[in-house]
């Protein structure tokens, strides 16, 4: 809105200018251009501002402030030119963000499948290993149960050993005349 303003007030003072030279028409008519160029420029009128800034610049080559209107009119113009090349080439930026993010969107999905075929194969070996160790500790309970059953066993023989030996019955005395211990039971999983 304010540039508007700022150029409708430009346009309005060239034609000032122009209405008012009375003593040089040449000086006033470059004056007069070189306003309504910068008020064109203003507005967004670069093609305009050039030309009117080329005209006083014809007029009188070495007017500064003319020069310096060109200059911003020519960048202005090559600054639109790049916003269109940019405008042409953002389509082009944006398929490859697209492409590059689609990528990316692949290369997780694939990392959360193998994650998740990673966390059933461990699962499933949990299982497993729990379900081995469940059969090992059963098998070792049984072990142990045997092994008590046999001690038990070896000191009721050894007692009665000990009891006839008592009676008087030598052939059942260990040597020196007393009866032998009882075997000491081992561990079920040391070596033998």
């Amino acid at each position: 809105m304010m540039k508007l303003f700022l150029a409708a007030a430009g346009l309005m003072a060239a034609g000032t200018v122009l209405a008012g030279q009375a003593d040089d028409p040449a000086a006033g008519n470059e004056q007069a251009l070189v306003k309504r160029a910068g008020a064109e420029l203003v507005a967004n009128q670069a093609q305009r501002a050039l030309a009117d800034a080329d005209a006083a610049l014809a007029i009188n080559p070495s007017d500064s402030r003319a020069a310096d209107v060109k200059a911003r009119a020519q960048a202005s113009i090559a600054g639109q030119g790049q916003k269109g090349l940019a405008e042409g080439s953002a389509a082009s930026l944006n398929g490859e963000v697209k492409r590059f993010n689609d990528d990316i969107a692949a290369r997780n999905a694939a990392s959360e499948a193998n994650y998740q075929a990673g966390l059933a194969h461990y699962n499933a070996r949990m299982q497993s290993d729990a379900a081995a160790y469940a059969q090992a500790q059963a098998a070792y309970q049984v072990q142990l149960k045997d092994q008590d059953a046999h001690h038990a066993a070896d000191l009721a023989v050894w007692r009665k050993n000990v009891a006839a030996c008592r009676r008087g019955d030598l052939s059942k005395c260990g040597e020196r005349g007393r009866p032998a211990p009882p075997p000491i039971p081992t561990h079920p999983l040391a070596p033998t």
